[in-house]
């Protein structure tokens, strides 16, 4: 019984590190598309981490700024 709650523990702790993650590759993967000339793909990136809930004030600060540029 213990075995099964300690591993759900350790499961949602990974989710949760794996959800900041995936905002944190998403501003990181729209500076590369706009390094390569993606621009279309690039905003199209900034504005979904802007919208997402999960993602930090900071990160959607950075995105706005990126695509006033």
């Amino acid at each position: 019984m213990f075995l099964k709650f300690k591993t759900l523990i350790v499961v949602i702790f990974c989710f949760v590190g794996v959800s900041h993650l995936v905002a944190a590759a998403s501003l990181e993967k729209a500076i590369l598309l706009n390094e390569h000339g993606l621009t279309t793909d690039a905003k199209r990136e900034l504005i979904d981490l802007i919208f997402e809930k999960e993602s930090k004030a900071d990160d959607k600060a950075q995105a706005y700024y990126l695509l006033t540029r």
